[in-house]
């Protein structure tokens, strides 16, 4: 237990492991406060790209040719858009060139993301899936339209090739990446914790994580 205080005995004797990067120390406490003990253990990272210069570059290339549709499927991957053109002296610009388009979100975190630059915000994919988004701009019809994909850390080729086929010309943004986890051993350690009975429940929070993580499992074999 850490020094948080209780809130109640709701999760008192539950052994929790969290293989999560972003926000581990808010679930850990979260959890903590009704009782729980917490292992965390970060199955990857979230690597940014503030100095990406692949990042940079399709940015003013947005700047000089603004889309017609925007679509933004994270709200840490705007945040760090926004803050790589910020650091770039792009942001302004940005902003502009994106006020005239159509954006669309996936999930409350992206819609707050991008209210809080300032920008409005047209659909909600209140599903928090891309395939939603997907059928949404197919039933809408996107043929000829500029369409910008802020992706998630793996990016997702699928949905940009629907859209293609759709007759759409598809840009995609992969603001952050998926690295390496801090403590391999850690989270080695811990699927023989889980494997052993150790752990009640296991959260995770990303797909990719979960992947890494049970490739961790199957690579030791104690799962």
């Amino acid at each position: 237990m850490t020094g948080a205080r209780q809130l109640s005995h709701a999760l008192d004797g539950c052994n929790i492991l969290l293989p999560v990067d972003r926000r581990s120390g808010e679930f850990s406490t979260a959890l903590e406060r009704h009782g729980a003990e917490t292992t965390v253990a970060p199955s990857l990272t979230i690597t940014s790209h503030f100095d990406d210069a692949e990042l940079l570059d399709a940015t003013h290339r947005i700047i000089a040719d603004p889309p017609d549709i925007v679509i933004v499927t994270t709200g840490v991957g705007f945040r760090g858009w926004m803050d790589a053109t910020e650091q770039d002296g792009s942001q302004e610009e940005l902003l502009a060139a994106l006020e005239a388009a159509q954006i669309l979100v996936r999930g409350p975190k992206a819609r707050g993301a991008v209210q809080g630059v300032g920008l409005d915000i047209d659909w909600v994919a209140e599903t928090e899936t891309s395939a939603e988004i997907t059928e949404f701009l197919l039933a809408e019809g996107v043929r000829d339209a500029k369409v910008v994909i802020q992706h998630h850390g793996e990016g997702d080729p699928l949905m940009e090739q629907i859209l293609q086929d759709a007759g759409a010309e598809v840009r995609g943004l992969v603001i952050y990446r998926w690295g390496p986890p801090p403590d391999p051993d850690l989270v080695a350690r811990t699927t023989g914790m889980v494997a052993g009975g150790a752990v009640d429940a296991v959260l995770f929070t990303s797909a990719p994580g979960a992947r890494a993580w049970l490739k961790t499992a199957e690579r030791l074999g104690p799962l």
